[in-house]
């Protein structure tokens, strides 16, 4: 049952969304580089709590379907996380698809690094 309406909506929305975001964030760089790479460099700090792999759960829910779900969680330190969870942390995986990362990165940076596109 799509409502295809209300999917092209939300879809020209969220692309106009993103291009009116990466124009100011433009204008922001142009402006104010510094200022600009610090809040970015803060926005990328401050998610590392989210996206670390490594968290021992304080606190458990039960959701409306009757799961129970993370409600409060910490990050601990690979060399820990074995010890607090009994889960292998899998740093080698970790390490591997990270530097898999960088370099994706790095090879789209110097083949298209110097393009710029207009739009």
């Amino acid at each position: 049952n799509l409502d295809i309406d209300i999917i092209l909506v939300f879809i020209a929305g969220a692309a106009a969304g993103l291009m009116v975001f990466s124009r100011i964030l433009y204008w922001l760089l142009q402006r104010f580089h510094e200022a600009t790479m610090a809040m970015l460099t803060g926005f990328l700090f401050g998610s590392l709590a989210v996206v670390w792999p490594w968290k021992r759960v304080l606190d458990w829910v039960v959701d409306s379907h009757g799961q129970l779900k993370a409600a409060q969680q910490v990050p601990v330190f690979p060399q820990h996380y074995q010890e607090v969870t009994g889960h292998d942390p899998l740093v080698l995986l970790c390490v591997v698809l990270m530097v898999s990362g960088f370099l994706c990165l790095w090879l789209i940076e110097s083949k298209w690094g110097g393009a710029r596109l207009e739009l």
